[in-house]
C-alpha cells in the first residue's frame, strides 16, 4: 500500500501494555490504532516549549 507524498512509514516498538491501552481507546472513539498513535505524537509535538 502507498501512502501520500507528504507521509513516511515507521517502525516504533512498544510496550505490550501500552498498545492495549491504546487500543483500547481507539475502540471507544472508533478509531484506528494508526489514528491514535498519530494524534498522540502530534499533541506532544504541539506542547513542546519551542527552542
Amino acid at each position: 500500500m502507498s501512502i501520500a507524498s507528504d507521509k513516511t512509514r515507521v517502525s516504533i516498538v512498544i510496550d505490550k501494555e501500552d498498545k492495549l491501552k491504546l487500543e483500547e481507546l481507539a475502540q471507544a472513539d472508533d478509531r484506528s490504532l494508526n489514528y491514535v498513535i498519530n494524534k498522540a505524537i502530534k499533541e506532544y509535538l504541539e506542547n513542546i516549549p519551542n527552542q
